[in-house]
């Protein structure tokens, strides 16, 4: 068998020079079908009662290897269950009588365009399908960066909890012996403690780090008893008591002292891990309000017990004291935010707060311990925004849809602009032959239009790696752009009673890009906000719709933002506005490519664009460039 080449194989036709189709022909199904498997994308085979399991084992060989095969089945006296299990095996585009049917060659171009498209919908899957995959790699490993900063945090909570209780006790223990509240002072209550019985002159405590009393030149005139101070068996200084030289000290006052020395080291001891500890919890304290994230510890009844700087800050509660106040009602404005689970010992959710006309996105992790006290439960509860990384993500998964487009749109180039070209010179000569009276120009106009609609949607694909190098880019003054973009669509808005407020600067607002481009983007836009606004109108005429379009800079950053009081965007198609060829409206009116190329241009100005749902209805399209001088 010679190696076939074509998209199309068609099997079992009685007269193949009929068919002007660029095809491969076979007499009828190979036994092995490795040869057709490279190049076709669409099989048109004969079938009959006589060769019915020769064509099913051999359509049952090439499902798994193309799966964006079409097929087009010649039913010629076929037993009505043998073609429904043929159809049945899937991927059957159509299925027509014989050979002569007068649409057979328009037949085989749409199955072959549906080939095409399911091709791209079969590698657009793949390539979400790795995304997700990545998705959930990286939310594994996210959360257990919090479960491993939550152990840490509560081993932490434990040290230092043990470390105040051991501190603690030992003062209650020392207090009935010691009251001095520092080592200056415990030198002179001990002298005036023991004075009665043994008449000290004075009481000093010398330690290792100073050169200690004995080193001294001693004066003849007083007696000295130097006991050294022990903690732990290590030496850390001596204390020494002094009196008159003709009374000096005997064996009992010695030992006496010995037990004072005692006393004191432990009084030194105390008031050391006292300072000690003072120093763990300010830095455990600093350490707790450094944390960027809100944070706050609650009882098991979410109280508020305590709260770092971050949650104070980012709480929607303006009031100044938190404590022993609801942690989700402070933070959120209500005391079970949407997506809250049934509260546990440990639970996570993620949530949305509404801030004015900004969204925020917080991922809250709560994890409990059991206090040692009073054996209560004590909750630690993180709040973390996680906005910018989800937009992050978003704009990765865009990224990498973007160029799978035009990787697609390149092979389509190459694979069907030449014949397709072909195509619509041949259908244009023959229409020109053909009167508009002839039976057959009906028929050879739906071919025409439809080869320009396959043309279309290549170029349109091309135009993304096509566009940023097609037109002069220069300095722009956005609100000249505005200014045009608005009169391209003014006739709409004002035909339907559709307001636009446009709110700029009296200065220029300046920009190094393509006019031409920047307003096609915006076009885009107002285009999107005038059809939400009009599905409205088409049900309540009464229906005040208008849009407010707003340009102001800030610091290196320009901002523009377009709100409009329309239909809005539903939560389940907020994360597919973006997709090329995705679209909620009319697809033969509606290519689905409007905020796709809209988002290409302004990224390739070097802006963001954000579509923000609101709440109470409506959407905002938001766009940040950075200002020209701050790139510099």
């Amino acid at each position: 068998m010679s190696e076939l080449r074509s998209s199309v194989l068609i099997i079992g036709h009685p007269c193949p020079q009929s068919i002007e189709l660029g095809a491969d022909f076979l007499e009828e199904a190979p036994e092995n079908p490795q040869d057709t498997q490279a190049f076709c994308n669409v099989i048109a085979i004969r079938t009959s009662d006589d060769n019915f399991h020769k064509v099913d084992n051999f359509l049952k060989m090439l499902k798994d290897s193309r799966p964006q095969l079409q097929k087009i089945l010649i039913c010629e006296n076929l037993e009505y269950h043998r073609l429904q299990k043929l159809v049945n095996a899937g991927s059957v585009f159509q299925i027509l009588k014989s050979y002569s049917h007068p649409n057979f060659e328009q037949i085989t171009l749409q199955a072959l365009e549906a080939a095409s498209l399911q091709k791209q919908r079969n590698d657009l899957q793949m390539v979400a399908s790795q995304q997700n995959t990545r998705l959930k790699s990286l939310t594994s490993q996210l959360e257990a960066m919090v479960s491993k900063r939550g152990k840490n945090l509560i081993r932490s909570r434990k040290r230092l909890l043990t470390t105040t209780k051991k501190v603690t006790s030992l003062h209650k223990a020392l207090m009935a012996i010691h009251n001095a509240n520092s080592i200056g002072e415990m030198g002179g209550l001990l002298t005036e403690a023991l004075s009665d019985y043994l008449e000290l002159d004075w009481t000093r405590i010398f330690f290792a780090a100073t050169s200690s009393f004995s080193s001294q030149n001693k004066p003849d005139t007083i007696a000295t008893f130097a006991v050294p101070l022990l903690i732990e068996s290590q030496s850390i200084g001596e204390i020494v008591f002094a009196r008159a030289l003709e009374r000096p000290f005997s064996k009992e006052q010695q030992e006496f002292l010995n037990q004072i020395a005692e006393g004191v080291s432990l009084a030194i001891n105390r008031l050391t891990k006292h300072d000690q500890a003072e120093s763990l919890k300010q830095q455990w304290e600093a350490t707790f309000d450094a944390i960027s994230d809100s944070l706050c510890i609650v009882d098991e009844n979410f109280q508020i017990l305590r709260f770092n700087k971050a949650y104070a800050n980012n709480a929607i509660s303006r009031q100044s004291d938190f404590i022993s106040r609801d942690a989700f009602s402070t933070f959120f404005g209500e005391k079970q935010p949407h997506g809250m689970p049934e509260p546990t010992d440990n639970f996570e959710f993620k949530t949305v707060r509404q801030e004015d006309s900004y969204q925020s996105t917080f991922l809250v992790s709560c994890q409990t311990t059991m206090e040692e006290e009073n054996s209560s439960k004590i909750r630690m509860i993180l709040f973390r925004n996680i906005t910018d990384e989800l937009r992050m993500e978003r704009q990765i998964l865009e990224s990498a849809k973007m160029a799978e487009i035009g990787t697609i749109g390149s092979s389509i180039a190459h694979e069907l602009n030449n014949p397709l070209g072909g195509m619509i010179s041949f259908l244009q000569l023959i229409k020109m032959d053909c009167s508009q009276d002839d039976p057959q120009f009906a028929d050879i106009d739906e071919m025409e239009k439809a080869a320009q609609k396959c043309k279309e949607i290549i170029e349109n694909l091309l135009g993304f790696s096509r566009r940023s190098n097609s037109l002069e880019v220069k300095e722009t003054d956005l609100k000249e752009v505005l200014h045009q973009s608005i009169k391209i669509t003014e006739l709409q808005t004002r035909s339907r009673g559709i307001q636009t407020q446009l709110k700029v600067p009296d200065d220029p607002v300046t920009l190094v890009g393509s006019f031409n481009l920047l307003a096609q983007a915006l076009c885009n836009l107002l285009q999107n906000s005038y059809e939400a606004i009009y599905s409205i109108v088409q049900n309540n005429p009464r229906y005040d719709g208008h849009i407010e379009i707003s340009l102001w800079q800030e610091k290196d950053q320009i901002f523009l933002t377009i709100d409009d009081n329309g239909a809005g965007i539903s939560t389940k198609h907020i994360y597919q506005i973006f997709n090329p060829l995705f679209s909620t409206k009319n697809p033969d009116s509606h290519s689905g490519l409007g905020l796709t190329v809209a988002q290409k241009i302004i990224k390739d100005h070097g802006g963001t664009l954000e579509i923000i749902a609101r709440t109470e209805g409506g959407t905002q399209a938001k766009i940040a460039f950075h200002r020209p001088e701050s790139s510099t």
